[in-house]
């Protein structure tokens, strides 16, 4: 498979997982109220923001370092950077999570413990994010784009049928962010 033809089948993936964050803002703007979209929002943003923060470039190295690495090593390799990976999401997760009473703080109308109910739906999304930030760019690197490519799709469908059952069915904040971490 030609480099052109693997780059589109990654920017693919790209184009996928970007495009089903917009439509679930899009979604759940229309689907609540604005303090509860705002409610929403805040966490969605916040962590989403924190989230490359915590990766600590681990994906980008792995795009370099995978494929220079003989057969073995690339399965250390991957192995110390799941490790490294999972021990920071859940320092990103205690961070959020210990920090919640003075993001509540900072925001109107949102009391620590709506904030609390909201943060225990979304830490699975955001530990995930974190601590599986490294897959795609290690199936890019060891020359299976298709899979990356697909998995992004995936991803991007459970973010917009998971956004469509708050919009349909109108979820709660904390259902929805339940739904969004099976992305």
């Amino acid at each position: 498979m030609g480099l052109s033809r693997r780059a589109a089948i990654v920017a693919s993936g790209r184009v996928a997982t970007t495009g089903s964050i917009l439509v679930v803002n899009a979604l759940l703007a229309r689907a609540w109220a604005p303090d509860l979209f705002g409610q929403f929002s805040t966490i969605w943003v916040l962590g989403n923001t924190l989230v490359p923060f915590f990766l600590m470039g681990i994906p980008g190295a792995l795009l370099y370092a995978l494929p220079r690495r003989e057969s073995p090593q690339r399965g250390a390799l991957l192995v110390r950077s799941t490790v490294v990976l999972a021990a920071s999401a859940l320092v990103l997760c205690l961070v959020l999570w210990i920090a919640s009473p003075l993001i509540a703080l900072s925001v109107d109308g949102l009391t620590a413990a709506q904030l609390g109910d909201s943060l225990i739906s979304f830490l699975p999304y955001v530990f995930c994010l974190v601590a599986g930030g490294h897959i795609e760019a290690a199936l890019v690197a060891s020359g299976r784009p298709m899979w990356q490519a697909v998995i992004a799709w995936l991803g991007a469908v459970v973010l917009i049928g998971s956004a469509s059952g708050a919009y349909v069915f109108n979820w709660s904040v904390e259902l929805t962010f339940a739904a969004l971490s099976a992305a």
